[in-house]
């Protein structure tokens, strides 16, 4: 199910929900953004230009898991990883929306946990790196593929004038949350490969330095949970969950409580009157449900989840659509790897809670859906398209030549003319192999090999502007 896993993870569908000025909404998941200016209804729109290959490719290529990071969207600024986790490992790919579409920003890149500080968006960033020499297979294989991993996180600015808070060495950063009045909090651990333990850096307003402050291991075996999340009211307040303890800063020191033995607080957030809310996760990541201890208490309640409503408008969705256009083609089929969700209410999981205001915010999932729950009277559960309805509704809309390759047995890229050797190989790196082909009657660099090496190929070299081309490429000459 999407959703389910640690926010620091790879490859997995992360949905967004995000409030604005004015009391409006916006919510995000995968090619879907869902927003309201103000306490009305929310209006869905898919998102696709700019984003084709994760569209058609991703689902049949990577051999793993693959998704869209939602990391942060307003009115001004709107950032998207593509995420996935393959045979070779990692890779990421950061896109930013413009006026014509997703536009890649940070190549390699992924970024996650953006929080509001001082008037700034800061998020964490990690970059995708290839191991030299890693391949199994000789080098200048067409089966040679390097493997890849992940640099520990930095804080970086994705808008305004703030200085970024540093990461200090020995730490590796998991999560962030901010305060209205500047006080920003980063969840770390110790950078193991079986990390020993968690900690917390307490950035106070303006400020860009902060030690750590180190909790103690949980597991019997010296690790500790991936499982963490942070609320923080003001400098003087603030909530760290972890698996099962909730830590407590009151200004002076912190404090440690068990208030769900062998379940999981997976979300924390302080509410204007005092109270706080929270996500609890059954034992082993099973079930969930809404709790609240109000300001002052000690006891918790416990709020249920509605239904999620029964709905065959998937099925319509996969309706053989016609076209008079020769350039579009038809969406006949559910993807191999996907079913729509029946037709019968099923059980909703929250993943997320927003108390920071007075209406209270809660992101659940159902099998391929998502949907948003509010205590306002805006919508008791507004509903986004599933993640295979949107690959397909968008690839309705693709020009031919995108959508054709999806089905190939083999593809290939070619690039402009005016592209040189030289710049395509730094864009594409070592793994990938170029060559030299007559392509529709034109010289053209190509790049051709296995569909993972493609895909790859594509993310990187996206500045070149290629074009994937069903068949294999007829080289002439290897470069």
């Amino acid at each position: 199910m999407p959703y389910e896993t640690p926010l620091d993870s790879v490859g997995v569908p992360m949905a967004l929900v995000r409030r604005l000025a004015g009391g409006g909404l916006v919510v995000a998941s995968q090619f879907a953004r869902a927003h309201a200016d103000g306490p009305g209804p929310l209006s869905v729109e898919l998102l696709g230009r700019g984003l084709e290959n994760e569209v058609l490719y991703s689902a049949a290529i990577v051999q793993g898991g693959e998704g869209l990071r939602w990391v942060w969207t307003d009115a001004s600024l709107s950032v998207v990883v593509a995420e996935s986790d393959g045979n070779s490992g990692p890779g990421l790919a950061s896109y930013q929306l413009g006026a014509t579409g997703f536009k890649q920003t940070r190549p390699s890149s992924g970024l996650s946990s953006a929080v509001l500080r001082d008037g700034s968006v800061l998020a964490l960033e990690r970059r995708a790196f290839e191991i030299p020499d890693s391949s199994i297979y000789p080098k200048g294989s067409e089966y040679a593929q390097n493997q890849w991993s992940l640099t520990p996180a930095r804080i970086v600015v994705l808008s305004g004038k703030a200085i970024a808070p540093a990461i200090p060495a020995g730490a590796c950063a998991k999560q962030m949350s901010a305060a209205t009045d500047g006080t920003l909090v980063v969840l770390v651990d110790d950078c193991a490969v079986t990390a020993a333990r968690n900690g917390v850096l307490r950035f106070a307003p303006s400020v860009a330095q902060a030690k750590v402050e180190w909790f103690a291991g949980r597991d019997a075996d010296g690790s500790v949970p991936d499982d963490v999340s942070a609320s923080v009211a003001t400098a003087n307040e603030i909530y760290v969950s972890e698996r099962d303890h909730l830590h407590t800063w009151n200004g002076k020191e912190w404090s440690d409580d068990a208030p769900f033995p062998r379940q999981s607080l997976v979300s924390l957030s302080r509410a204007p009157d005092g109270a706080l809310w929270a996500v609890r996760r059954g034992a082993g990541g099973k079930g969930s449900q809404l709790v609240k201890r109000s300001a002052g208490g000690s006891t918790w309640s416990t709020f249920a989840l509605p239904a999620a409503p029964a709905d065959k408008l998937d099925e319509q969705a996969y309706a053989v659509p016609t076209f008079d256009h020769p350039d579009f083609f038809m969406v006949s089929a559910l993807p191999e790897d996907q079913e729509i969700r029946a037709a019968t209410p099923g059980e909703l999981i929250a993943y997320s809670v927003d108390a920071t205001a007075d209406e209270v915010l809660v992101l659940a999932t159902v099998e391929h859906e998502a949907f948003v729950l509010s205590t306002a009277p805006r919508a008791p559960v507004a509903r986004l398209p599933s993640i295979p309805v949107q690959r397909a509704r968008l690839a309705q809309s693709l020009p031919r030549e995108l959508a054709s390759a999806k089905a190939c047995k083999k593809s290939f890229l070619s690039f402009p003319e005016a592209t040189t050797a030289e710049a395509l190989r730094a864009a594409v790196g070592d793994a990938a192999t170029i060559g030299e082909a007559t392509v529709e009657g034109e010289k053209r660099l190509v790049v051709y090999g296995e569909r993972k090496t493609i895909d790859r190929a594509a993310t990187r070299a996206a500045a070149l502007a290629p074009r994937r081309l069903c068949g294999p490429a007829v080289v002439e000459r290897s470069l």
